[in-house]
């Protein structure tokens, strides 16, 4: 049937266009579009009159609908059609069949027609349907006889009667089928039951209301129908208000409904409110109002508040006149209009996302970059965000994330709030908002406080509930600031010294009527900042004096004048003050015309005096210094002093000490500088030839003989300067590293210098750190020599400690058996340092005890060990006492004694 229906189309595209167009134009009026239906068609744009007609769930539009095609071979052989494709052969009136107002059990019967629009003659069949409720008869001729062929002809119509059998009210539905010989298409069946019926107004008027004041409407609707009425409210515009809530009307009830209309402007402004109810049915009923410019005004459009000292505050009050019949609301705005509100009010929500950004860029980075890293963060779910490619986020930083969010959460809801209220930090106005009532007026206080003197303007704007434009205020105000003079305009100080200070006073006296608050400003030009001014602010009453005073001490020579400034707060006008005056400088000179040093020892001081005279009458800053010095790593020169202060015709002594630390003819000179003046003013030449001597050891090797472990010994080592002219100077070079294990020494004195011609003893203390002859080497290095250094050798023999005992053997003859017998033996510690030994006898089994077997023995002690003998029988028995020493020789001592006796006791 489906490529049956591709082929028909083909060929009917082009011979159904003009045989059909002269068939539509002579259809029967009761198959015209524009005939009135009984039902509520749902594709249509209702009003609530409409809901008197029943109301289906289909649309009209979409039937008659083919549902199946036919094979037109198989049933006739004019398969040539004018008829579109998409239109069956017969057409239905009515297209939907609607029952309405029946009654149970009660029969009624509805005619269908059916045309052929074809140009040939064609059959149509209508299927009986398979329902109690509806029953259709044989098909008939216009007049009520039955149809004597099956054919219809071209352009005529055949009648069936619809039998509708209902046995309650309610809805019923079917869908009659209808078959011809090229298609299937079906005519629907409705019957309405029971419905709702609201008595809704087409169109609701609410007149002339005040502009941006909300005016109410009451409506009263009544259910006239069998069954509840539930529906919804929507208006399509925001000027008009519905109630949002499902309202749900019985049968025989009322409800009053409350309708808002707030007008923007004074033109009349169109609405609809769209009521739809719990099938999805929908009406639409029209509003329309006209909005109007109440009669509110100001007392005045401008407002100057008297002049107010800063500080202090001066009022003034006007009036908000309502000439309206309407109570009004007011608030004072600080925008001209809705517009620059919302533009400010995107500007702050702009700077508040900026913000959130930049913090939650900080927190990513602080997380990144490990700032919430601890020991007991989960690592599976680091391991799961490292696979997934995400940022692991830590509990901390969760928290700190949720904070950010509210934080900012509630600065956007915060200024979705703001009533964008008239703020100034001058100018209050008060009350800011209220209400005024029909035919009166309200009183505005509006306050001046100044922070400064001088003129202010500002605009406030009164947005009022019935008007479209907002009732501009200007406010201005004089704000007057304190008074004050200074003693004098102009100080003409002269010549001063350079780094001479001078002091002068000026006094600052409040004129005004208010106290005054000043403060000086200071002055950063080349003599501006040389002045000091004390104290540099200060708080006057009225009538009331300071003094000021103003320390000047220059280290820039020339002339000068300089204005300061002292500016009083709350006042735009400073006062002035002019100080001019001329900087000069001093003069000075030594008392001799060279410093000659002749020959000197390399790295030994030498010093010569010298005396700098200021003869001038101010005093100077001095800096002395020798430009030449400090080429090399060391400076040779010092200068004591090297600065200070010379007053007016004084002098001072100076001292030049000089350390050669490089073997060479010196030409030096020493120069002057004078603070605020110049560099290198005065300079005299230096002149010195430093040479160095040489240094003989009356021995290379130096003998310490035995020497205990750990104990100090010391030797002398003499050296002799071969020089009678100049002082040498030697250093004996610290004990290397590698040696300290077998011996440690010093030296005093390490450095030293030697008189020309003299000798030095050097003395050299040696403590022994390890068993056995050793020489160790020292080096001797002779300051500003080009030859090697001297080495002297260190030989010892370091020795342990030196023990003895008091008889090589202790016997104890017979003695009985299962006795003790004790017996000492003495234990000498010979020699300079303590002794540490372990003792022990020989035998494990032994018949004989001692009382120690750890001892440490000082130097130059003794100790007696005390050794039990006990024996078991009547034999010689023989045993060995071990000594053995750390660091030292080990010692034996033989044990002999004889048992007597019996070897059984009672106990």
């Amino acid at each position: 049937a489906f490529q049956y229906f591709l082929n028909m189309s083909k060929l009917a595209g082009k011979t159904a266009s003009g045989s059909n167009s002269t068939m539509k134009s002579s259809t029967y009026k009761k198959y015209s579009k524009s005939l009135p239906q009984n039902w509520l068609d749902p594709s249509s744009k209702l009003k609530p009159s409409d809901f008197s007609k029943p109301s289906i769930d289909i649309f009209a539009d979409d039937y008659p609908m083919i549902i199946e095609f036919n094979n037109m071979q198989d049933n006739t052989s004019q398969i040539h059609s004018t008829v579109d494709i998409n239109q069956p052969l017969f057409q239905p009136s009515p297209k939907i069949v609607v029952f309405d107002d029946y009654l149970p059990f009660v029969p009624v019967d509805r005619k269908i027609f059916f045309r052929n629009n074809d140009a040939v003659a064609r059959r149509i069949k209508v299927v009986k349907p398979d329902s109690p409720f509806f029953d259709i008869s044989a098909p008939k001729t216009l007049n009520g006889e039955a149809l004597k062929q099956s054919k219809i002809a071209s352009g005529m119509e055949v009648c069936f009667i619809l039998t509708f059998k209902p046995q309650e009210v309610r809805d019923y539905t079917w869908d009659l089928v209808c078959s011809t010989e090229r298609e299937k298409f079906i005519v629907p069946i409705r019957a309405v039951g029971m419905r709702p019926l609201l008595t809704f107004p087409d169109e609701i008027e609410f007149g002339i209301c005040p502009i941006n004041s909300p005016t109410k409407k009451m409506v009263m609707v009544q259910n006239i129908g069998t069954s509840a009425a539930k529906f919804t409210l929507k208006s399509s515009t925001t000027e008009f208000v519905c109630p949002e809530q499902e309202i749900t009307i019985e049968p025989g009830a009322s409800q009053s409904l409350e309708l808002f209309f707030t007008p923007v402007t004074v033109n009349t402004t169109y609405g609809e409110c769209e009521v739809e109810f719990s099938k999805f049915l929908k009406c639409y009923v029209s509003l329309s109002g006209i909005g109007k410019n109440v009669e509110v005004s100001l007392s005045t459009p401008s407002l100057t508040l008297e002049p107010s000292y800063i500080s202090l505050m001066s009022q003034k009050t006007l009036k908000i006149r309502n000439l309206s019949e309407e109570p009004i609301t007011y608030m004072w705005k600080s925008f001209a209009n809705d517009t620059e509100e919302e533009s400010e009010r995107r500007r702050l929500l702009s700077e508040i996302n900026r913000m959130d950004d930049i913090e939650r860029q900080l927190l990513r980075q602080r997380i990144m970059d490990g700032y919430y890293n601890s020991l007991d963060e989960n690592e599976e779910e680091m391991q799961l965000a490292a696979e997934a490619n995400e940022l692991y986020i830590p509990m901390a930083a969760k928290a700190d994330q949720a904070a950010l969010i509210r934080k900012y959460r509630n600065l956007r809801r915060a200024l979705e709030k703001d009533s964008m209220q008239f703020v100034d930090d001058i100018f209050e106005i008060s009350p800011i908002e209220g209400q005024v009532w029909a035919h009166s007026e309200m009183e505005i206080v509006v306050c001046f406080r100044p922070d400064t003197a001088a003129q202010y303007n500002c605009l406030s704007y009164l947005a009022i509930s019935g008007r479209h434009e907002r009732l501009p205020l200007q406010l201005t105000g004089q704000g007057i600031g304190p008074h004050a003079s200074l003693s004098f305009d102009i100080l003409d100080i002269g010549d001063v010294f350079i780094n001479d200070e001078h002091t002068y006073e000026l006094s600052i006296r409040n004129k005004g009527d208010i106290p005054a608050q000043w403060t000086f400003m200071s002055s950063l030009t080349r003599f501006g900042n040389k002045f000091k001014f004390s104290p540099t602010d200060g708080y006057l009453l009225p009538n009331q004096s300071q003094t000021i005073s103003i320390r000047f001490e220059s280290d820039v020579l020339g002339e000068f004048s300089e204005h300061f400034r002292f500016s009083l707060q709350g006042n735009e006008d400073m006062l002035i003050c002019q100080v001019k005056g001329q900087v000069i400088g001093p003069t000075f000179h030594f008392d001799c015309n060279t410093i000659d040093f002749g020959v000197v020892s390399f790295d030994y001081l030498h010093s010569n005096t010298l005396r700098l005279i200021n003869t001038s009458s101010i005093p100077m800053v001095f800096n002395l210094h020798i430009p030449q010095d400090g080429t090399y790593l060391k400076k040779e020169f010092n200068v004591e002093p090297s600065r200070g202060t010379l007053g007016p015709k004084e002098s001072i002594e100076l001292l030049l000490e000089f350390i050669p630390s490089t073997v060479k003819v010196f030409d030096y000179s020493l120069a002057v500088d004078v603070l605020g003046v110049g560099d290198v003013l005065l300079s005299i030449p230096i002149t010195a030839q430093c040479i160095v001597s040489t240094v003989k050891m009356e021995t290379k090797e130096v003998e310490f003989g035995d020497c205990f472990m750990r104990y100090p010994y010391e030797r002398e080592l003499k050296l002799t300067n071969m020089s009678n002219a100049v002082h040498t100077k030697f250093e004996i070079a610290p004990q290397p590293k590698q040696t300290k294990s077998v011996a440690s020494y010093e030296t005093e004195p390490s450095v030293a210098v030697i008189e020309p011609g003299d000798s030095m003893k050097v003395m050299i203390r040696l403590v022994a750190q390890k068993l056995g002859s050793y020489k160790l080497p020292m080096m001797i290095s002779v300051a500003g020599s080009q030859e090697p250094p001297m080495q002297a050798v260190l030989s010892f023999n370091a020795v342990g400690p030196k023990i003895t005992v008091g008889c090589p053997e202790l016997k104890w003859g017979n003695i009985e058996c299962l006795k003790d017998s004790v017996r000492s033996l003495t234990v000498y510690n010979e020699g300079l340092i303590s002794a540490s030994m372990k003792i022990f006898l020989k035998m494990a089994r032994s018949c004989y005890s001692i009382d120690v077997r750890d001892l440490v023995l000082e130097a130059q002690s003794s100790y007696e060990l005390a050794i039990v003998a006990n024996l078991d029988d009547s034999v010689v028995n023989k045993d060995e006492v071990h000594i053995v020493v750390d660091e030292g020789d080990n010692l034996m001592v033989p044990l002999i004694a004889k048992g007597i006796g019996t070897t059984m006791y009672c106990r």
